[in-house]
């Protein structure tokens, strides 16, 4: 049986406890003892070193018992170690960016290992000497040595394994991260010297990291317009000036500069950021989109100064840009076609010497500017076809300049350049009916008869250039009498067509004793009418002498050379 106060076993049947006393209120049962508890094992052993001992410790049994027993525990906590005390953790870096560093103390822990109670944990002083696993035996104190070999031997046992968050490594780390610690070492070489090792397993939460600052460095930069809508510059101008600390970097901003400098807080050298224009910077107008970007990640500056690049692209309107003087320059000039369909002429000409816009004045006849009396430069004005021009061709009428020059100085050509498409040249009449108008013709030919009349009466009259004839008279009923269209027989003849206008006038003279009425061939060559149905007699006339009868005429001018194609009523 046992005793329930102690736990010491009695004879079957005690009354009393003769370790500690206590009376024996009942009989153990006969079947195997619950194991006693931790603390009344203590006081079993030391009821039984005081019994053996009673004779050096002559004081009350209870009171040394209990003296014995706290000796007892403390001797076992003290063996006790918890080895994440010896693991150094270290975190630096920026949160999403972060580090952690393991480090083991090696000499700390060798110290508590060979006895050394008061080492509870990683000493930096200690791990700035020599590292214990390559230490002398001769390094440490004589109260040290003994367990010096098998201390030395199991911190070089120690190793360590560490396990981070899913999807995430060292230098990536962030606050709250919670990663698992697992150190590893031969224990048996631990309870080789009555060391019991705690805490080989443990989670460390990250924390400490400091924060990422954004930076949106094209916010300090502004797009600048300079010159004439149309024909403007624009560039990226800093928008600020002085020096701005962000993160682990200084910068430093001077207002109207096309970049910024920054250096690491820690270092003196500088380097610069640069933003790029993705177009062309040349002949902007007001209302452009210009898209602008940075030569850089957004992660560039983060894991060094913990600086995060943002809106590393940004799209900017053109504005501010002065309006430029708008010039129709063409619609200065006269532009004209005429001439037959296949042998046309084109021509351009000034409709007024000088022309004056704002401040600029232009001479149209040799095409200089000037703005304020200042020479500004050369306009000439062409059409890029002038000859041998036929119905239905496209002529191009275009101002020839200096885009440059004008576009500096603030003139803006508008229609520069118009198309023409020829319609009104004149085409050989092959009828007729095509001819609409022909009063200017008959004029001019009437006027050629009476001419012919006054200039040699003879000839015109009597076909001939002999005799002398009085009482010429020419009566006022001279008018066109037929009109007749006619082609050359002869299909070697460089004519088109041939244009017979028949005039008749009463004459009389002194051979002529009744008046009588003559007739009078004007021929016309190469005959055209235009759109508008007006003729184009040509430059070249032929008159004949008159003859008193419409069909001799007809017989010996007309039938005899020419196809007849058609005859006026």
């Amino acid at each position: 049986m046992f005793c329930e106060k102690c736990g010491k076993q009695l004879p079957d049947g005690s009354a009393f406890c003769d370790g500690c006393g206590a009376k024996v209120t009942q009989e153990a049962a006969p079947a195997a003892p619950a194991k006693p508890s931790f603390f009344a094992t203590l006081l079993a052993k030391a009821k039984a070193i005081h019994q053996k001992n009673k004779l050096i410790f002559p004081i009350a049994g209870g009171v040394v018992v209990v003296a014995i027993a706290l000796l007892i525990v403390f001797g076992i906590l003290g063996k006790q170690v918890s080895v994440k005390d010896y693991m150094n953790i270290t975190t630096e870096g920026y949160d999403g960016y972060g580090y952690v560093d393991f480090d083991f103390g090696y000499t700390s822990f060798g110290m508590r290992a060979v006895g050394d109670k008061d080492v509870k944990g990683y000493d930096e002083d200690l791990e700035e000497d020599d590292d214990f696993r390559y230490m002398e035996k001769s390094d440490v104190s004589k109260d040290y040595r003994d367990n010096f070999k098998d201390a030395q031997r199991l911190v070089d046992s120690i190793e360590w394994e560490i396990t981070y968050p899913e999807d995430k490594s060292n230098g990536k780390l962030s606050n709250g991260d919670v990663i698992k610690v697992e150190i590893k070492c031969k224990e048996s070489y631990a309870e080789d010297l009555g060391l019991t090792l705690q805490d080989l397993t443990f989670e460390y939460t990250v924390e400490g990291l400091d924060e990422i600052v954004e930076l949106d460095v094209l916010s300090y930069f502004d797009l600048v317009g300079e010159g004439y809508d149309g024909y403007g510059k624009v560039q990226l101008k800093c928008n600020f000036s002085g020096t701005k600390h962000i993160g682990g970097l200084v910068f430093d901003m001077t207002e109207g500069e096309s970049y910024i400098s920054y250096h690491y807080e820690d270092e003196e050298w500088t380097s610069s950021i640069y933003p790029s224009i993705n177009t062309d910077t040349y002949n902007k107008s007001n209302g452009d989109k210009i898209e602008v970007s940075l030569g850089y990640s957004e992660d560039t500056f983060v894991e060094s100064a913990g600086v995060k690049l943002i809106n590393l692209e940004k799209e900017y309107t053109v504005e501010n840009l002065k309006e430029s003087q708008e010039v129709d320059l063409l619609s200065y000039y006269d532009i004209e076609f005429t001439g037959l369909n296949g042998s046309g002429r084109g021509q351009i000409t000034p409709k007024q010497e000088t022309a004056t816009f704002g401040n600029y004045t232009v001479n149209l006849q040799n095409g200089e500017w000037t703005k304020n009396g200042e020479y500004v430069g050369y306009t000439s004005v062409y059409l890029n076809d002038s000859y041998s021009l036929s119905n239905g061709d496209t002529v191009k009428a275009y101002v020839s300049y200096s885009e440059y020059t004008f576009g500096q100085a603030g003139v803006k050509f508008i229609n520069a350049e118009q198309n023409f498409t020829i319609s009104n040249l004149g085409t050989y009449a092959t009828a007729l009916s095509e001819i609409l108008s022909y009063e200017d013709v008959v004029a001019e030919d009437m006027q050629f008869v009476s001419d012919y009349l006054n200039e040699n009466w003879g000839a015109a009259v009597h076909n001939h250039w002999y005799g002398s004839y009085s009482k010429q008279s020419v009566g006022d009923d001279m008018k066109l009498y037929k009109m007749v269209l006619t082609t050359p027989k002869s299909s070697s003849s460089y004519n088109k067509n041939v244009l017979w206008m028949i005039y008749s006038v009463t004459i009389s003279d002194n051979e002529i004793t009744t008046p009588t009425t003559y007739y009078f061939a004007v021929r016309h060559e190469d005959v055209a009418v235009y759109v508008d149905g007006g003729l184009y007699a040509g430059d070249y006339s032929t008159r004949y002498s008159g003859y008193a009868s419409y069909d001799t005429l007809y017989t010996e001018l007309i039938d005899s050379y020419n196809l007849n194609i058609d005859v006026s009523e």
